[in-house]
């Protein structure tokens, strides 16, 4: 069963971090969450390569 239209607004909002495998990432989607971060998404890199 989807969220409440209500909650849905708010969720899209929201940054799910930690996410680390497909399994995850599809609970997130499922949830409609708006951003995520984690070794599923990116790596992280040093500095110079964020910059260059």
């Amino acid at each position: 069963m989807p969220p409440p239209p209500q909650l849905l607004k708010l969720l899209r909002d929201v940054v799910a971090e930690g996410i680390e495998t497909a399994e995850q990432q599809a609970i997130v989607d499922e949830l409609g969450i708006g951003f995520v971060q984690g070794f599923y998404v990116a790596t992280p890199c040093p500095l110079e390569e964020l910059v260059a």
